[in-house]
């Protein structure tokens, strides 16, 4: 039994500029994003004399339960795709997460697929880079979802970073101090609001997005010079620049509310909406020692992982017992 999980990417700036679409028109892109300490979990087993191996049954359990003898039968596109693109016969699979997934803005659908993806090298005794399983997952998850950002795969890697994008060559990660953490205290604030990132990420503006490198070079200077005014000033800035690119992006009436709450609140610093927009997860700012978590619902304090993929081969580990 395998069992790997992969962290929550979590970005701050420079979000859309990572997606085919803008690399496409202006060939260049770049995010400051990081890996939460909140995880997705994805477990794979064969078994040796049961429904895998006697029945010919692939078993598989997320928010629902799949058995079925043959691929195209699986109901879950996720899962479906990824067993056909790496041939995988039939066998036992969880997926399972720290947070509520569905569209999320933290690209839960792409760290299942990076542990997925591990997890079946692991099975099979195959070594693979970290690197290497984000550009396997980037291109399994555009067969079903090709406006993906890159972000959503090498965000995950462990660390605190810049990441740049290219049209046509491998991405460029530059790793940050994460000193400017130590005086604050971040948080993530469900709104409890669903959403289709992919009508969102259509209707983006991205002549109004080429704007949002600009906040990159100033918050990677912001976290150089460990400047805190400056940090949460572009955040703030970015977060309404984003909203200038696509009235969908804050169309939500609720959204909308809680947005402008945390605009007011004096212990905020700055906030932003993770993701595509429009639902998920609120993003916050606060001085060390602040206690939003007793003051809002649906909110957990993160922070910054310093690990990407981990896993686990439970039948070696049996074996050293």
């Amino acid at each position: 039994m395998i069992v790997t999980s992969c962290p929550l990417r979590i970005s701050l700036v420079g979000g859309s500029t990572d997606h085919p679409e803008f690399l496409n028109r202006y060939g260049y892109g770049s995010v400051i994003s990081f890996p939460s300490n909140l995880r997705t979990y994805v477990t794979i087993h064969k078994d040796v004399f049961g429904a895998n191996s006697i029945d010919q049954n692939f078993i598989l359990n997320y928010s629902r339960r799949e058995v079925v003898k043959h691929l195209y039968e699986i109901k879950n596109e996720l899962i479906r795709i990824c067993f056909q693109d790496l041939d995988v016969k039939q066998i036992n699979c969880s997926l399972t997460s720290d947070i509520y997934s569905a569209g999320s803005g933290l690209a839960a659908s792409s760290a299942y697929l990076q542990a997925l993806v591990k997890s079946i090298y692991v099975m099979r005794n195959e070594f693979i880079s970290e690197f290497e399983v984000c550009k396997i997952a980037e291109s399994i998850e555009r067969k079903f979802n090709p406006l993906v950002g890159q972000q959503d795969f090498f965000g995950s890697m462990g660390g605190f970073k810049l990441l740049k994008f290219y049209k046509n060559s491998d991405p460029e990660i530059r790793y940050l101090s994460t000193r400017i953490f130590l005086e604050m205290e971040m948080y993530l604030l469900y709104t409890g609001i669903l959403r289709n990132s992919t009508q969102i990420l259509q209707s983006i503006d991205h002549e109004k997005s080429k704007q949002l490198l600009d906040d990159v070079k100033d918050l990677e200077q912001a976290i150089e010079q460990n400047n805190l005014l400056d940090f949460n000033a572009i955040i703030n800035r970015a977060w309404y620049k984003k909203k200038q690119t696509s009235s969908e992006i804050c169309a939500n009436d609720k959204l909308q509310e809680l947005d402008l709450q945390l605009s007011r609140d004096q212990q905020v610093l700055s906030h932003k909406l993770c993701g595509a927009g429009n639902g998920g997860y609120f993003l916050i700012f606060t001085k060390s020692g602040s206690c939003l978590d007793t003051r809002y619902n649906m909110i957990k304090r993160v922070t910054v992982s310093e690990t990407g993929l981990k896993w686990i081969n439970l039948q070696h580990e049996f074996t050293k017992l």
